[in-house]
């Protein structure tokens, strides 16, 4: 059953030889996709059994295929060259990717001695055993050479790489006692800076709580601002109302004064004639003892004196009533007066509360006044103070998004740290685990599964200070060498950006050197990075 193809379009760039042997870079899209090939369409014209390398764009991953089939339109089928590779990441719907079967021999170059643990395929296998020899890429001929078994191949050589693996060993178990007390700063460095954190936490805690006190104190003062300014209005409408009171007090002094003195006047003048009827009456009254006494003289004289007397009597009845009516009118008079007397007391009395009250409004309103000035005052110390909080909030903040930082550096050098010492770790097991042979060495530095070939393009290499752009001698699908003037260590974790493009986006795969060749003079360095992912 043929495997299932994905008609899907994804974004692909293209390395390798054409038909005129000339090396070409294409950007491309896939037109299908299978678990076990890939068809694709270029501008470039290719031959079947070709090897070219397809860079997925969307993820990043590279692997080497084999032209299978062209079509006159330039339409590929490519088939991987090693079949557990999948650099697409689909759901094909079928059983999932191919085991590496491949047999892995511990192989020594002829030429150079380079020792290193090679997958073979059947037929690579067969002619191993047939003939002893078979051919492989050497890193360091720089070419195809001749390999064979390690085992039988110079005794001294192997020596000498057990001397090199002893001092290896001793420089990693330096490296990793330097990575150990490294990692031992940072994790001292970590714990003073989550203490920064815990103290700039509870910094800005009591920032926001003295905040939250001072915006508190803000508004009671703003209520008693307010309840200032209600005081003053009232104390202003009360001292209105009795500003109002007293002139409608003084307005009726000012009228009852006139009446007043007229009803005086007219008591007075009651009173005045009240007494001379009284003086009046008295003389009648002598008067009326005299004819009395001269009556039994002269009996003419007597009815003229009765007659008189009589008329006398009737006057003196009628002033009598009349003094009684003066009296009462002197006594109404004089009540009125009293009356009007207490109106007036009672004004003036009224007049003067009022003038009291209004001297305790003109108070209370300079008391409001002052209270309104020592508020606004208040206000504004206030706002300073939150001012100051705010300030101190955000530099607390600040504070605290440093030790953040801070907390998050140190969290990646430790991990970093733990990642080296990991790796000291296996790569030390694995040489105590290592089969040795006959006492040969075995160098674990290089584990390459498939042939690295040459290609034009750009590659960004970039440390944790620093960065370069390069061109690679040679890539593989798990690595490539490249040369430069800058100084890498051995095991040291790099960033590689294969493809790098300036104005792109570019996929970094943290790396490691695995193989350092230093040049001499002008010459320039030579490095191996395996990517480790």
């Amino acid at each position: 059953m043929a495997p299932q193809a994905i008609q899907k379009k994804i974004p692909i760039i293209v390395y390798g030889t054409d038909r005129k042997g000339e090396m070409f870079q294409e950007t491309s899209a896939t037109i299908a996709v299978a678990r076990g090939s890939v068809t694709i369409r270029l501008r470039r014209a290719l031959s079947a059994g070709a090897e070219v390398i397809v860079f997925n764009q969307q993820n990043g991953q590279q692997a080497e295929f084999v032209v299978e089939t062209v079509s006159e339109t330039n339409e590929a089928t490519l088939v991987p060259r090693e079949a557990s590779q999948d650099i697409w990441q689909l759901d094909f719907g079928d059983s999932g990717a191919v085991a590496d079967l491949r047999r892995q021999f511990h192989l020594v170059c002829l030429k150079c001695k380079t020792r290193e643990a090679v997958p073979l395929e059947e037929y690579e296998v067969d002619k191993l055993e047939r003939t002893g020899r078979v051919a492989h890429y050497c890193e360091g001929c720089g070419a195809d050479t001749e390999w064979s078994r390690s085992g039988a191949v110079d005794a001294a050589a192997g020596a000498a790489g057990a001397a090199r693996e002893r001092e290896e060993a001793g420089q990693r178990r330096v490296q990793r006692e330097q990575a150990e007390g490294e990692l031992q700063k940072l994790l001292q460095a970590e714990a003073e800076a989550r203490g920064a954190v815990e103290r700039a936490r509870q910094a800005a805690e009591k920032a926001s709580a003295r905040e939250t006190e001072l915006s508190r104190q803000f508004a009671d003062a703003e209520a008693s601002a307010r309840l200032a300014v209600d005081s003053e209005r009232e104390g202003q409408a009360r001292a209105a109302a009795l500003a109002a009171t007293r002139e409608t007090s003084e307005r009726a002094a000012q009228e009852m004064a006139p009446r007043i003195q007229r009803v005086e006047a007219e008591g007075r003048a009651a009173g005045e004639a009240a007494a001379q009827l009284l003086k009046k009456v008295e003389i009648s009254a002598r008067v009326a003892e005299e004819l009395k006494k001269e009556a039994g003289e002269a009996a003419r004289i007597a009815e003229d004196a009765s007659r008189r007397a009589e008329q006398a009597r009737r006057d003196v009845e009628r002033m009598t009533a009349e003094a009684e009516q003066a009296r009462a009118r002197a006594d109404a008079a004089a009540r009125s007066g009293e009356e009007l007397r207490a109106a007036r007391q009672k004004a003036a009395t009224d007049a003067e509360r009022a003038a009291a009250q209004l001297q305790a409004a003109e108070q209370a309103r300079g008391a409001a006044q002052a209270l309104l000035a020592e508020s606004r005052q208040a206000v504004s110390e206030l706002s300073a103070s939150l001012t100051q909080a705010a300030e101190a909030s955000r530099a607390a903040r600040a504070q605290a998004d440093e030790a953040a930082r801070a907390v998050e550096t140190a969290a990646v050098a430790r991990r970093a740290a733990e990642t080296a010492l990991e790796q000291f770790a296996e790569a030390r097991a694995e040489a105590a685990a290592a089969p040795v042979g006959n006492g040969a060495p075995i160098n674990w530095t290089e584990r390459r599964s498939s042939r690295r070939i040459q290609m034009q393009t750009n590659a960004r290499v970039r440390r944790a200070a620093s960065f370069e752009i390069v061109q690679p001698v040679n890539v593989s699908r798990g690595g490539m060498c490249f040369e430069s003037r800058s100084s890498y260590e051995l095991d040291e974790v790099v960033w590689v950006a294969m493809h790098f493009r300036e104005k792109g986006e570019n996929l970094e795969t943290p790396s490691r050197v695995v193989r350092v060749s230093r040049g001499g003079g002008d010459r320039l360095h030579s490095y191996g990075v395996c990517f480790d992912a």
